[in-house]
């Protein structure tokens, strides 16, 4: 999850993200909620040098969240 955010934060694209956990995670649908839970929870870090990266997991976890067959 952290390399979703990482390429989410480098291109400025949740889909590369999103694409990156459909491919590397098993089960993805089974932990989906999971994932968007982690997600926002990193999103809320209080890290100065990560704000970038904490704004992409915000936005990827909008994107796990509302991702759907």
């Amino acid at each position: 999850m952290l390399f979703a955010v990482y390429q989410t934060a480098d291109r400025d694209d949740t889909k590369v993200g999103l694409n990156y956990l459909k491919t590397e995670i098993p089960d993805y649908w089974a932990q989906r909620e999971n994932m968007a839970e982690m997600l926002r929870f990193i999103g809320k870090l209080p890290i100065p040098h990560w704000t970038s990266d904490a704004e992409a997991a915000r936005l990827l976890a909008g994107a796990v969240a509302n991702d759907h067959v």
